[in-house]
């Protein structure tokens, strides 16, 4: 076993002595960078890197609290579009009865599929938003809604 474990290790500590822009795609060696650009990367890397616990932090209570945001406005609008639906149905005067009826499975249905797309909206809003902007109100779902069509 140890025979086999310390090429490794010493195959691992070769490859991990090179810096990882030391080459370029083509196997030449890279141009250094000005110190002026070297400069602005090392503060851009250490204030990303300094920023990594407080953006899942935000990713994680934006899933927590903004997943059911999404999902309550997302019902909320398909309940809207299928209020006003009824009514208009209802109010017309070659209106059907039978066809309000006959929708309302098709509704239970489908309010199971918008909860669906309220938590995958939330999610991908927790996500992405949280992760260039924590703690924003996009990130919880409180302003504009993803995927609703």
């Amino acid at each position: 076993m140890n025979d086999k474990v310390l090429p490794l290790c010493a195959a691992l500590a070769a490859v991990l002595m090179f810096p990882s822009n030391a080459y370029c795609q083509d196997g030449k060696q890279a141009v250094g960078q000005s110190e002026k650009n070297k400069e602005f990367n090392r503060k851009s890397y250490l204030k990303n890197t300094a920023m990594i616990p407080v953006k899942l932090l935000a990713v994680g209570s934006a899933v927590v609290v903004g997943t059911p945001i999404a999902v309550v406005r997302h019902e909320a609008i398909r309940l809207d579009e299928y209020s006003e639906a009824v009514g208009d149905e209802l109010n017309s005067k070659d209106g059907n009865l039978l066809l309000v009826g006959a929708s309302i499975p098709g509704q239970i249905l489908r309010s199971v599929g918008t909860a669906g797309e309220g938590i995958l909206d939330g999610s991908y809003n927790a996500i992405h938003h949280g992760m260039q902007e924590p703690f924003s109100d996009q990130s919880f779902s409180l302003e504009n809604l993803e995927f609703l069509d």
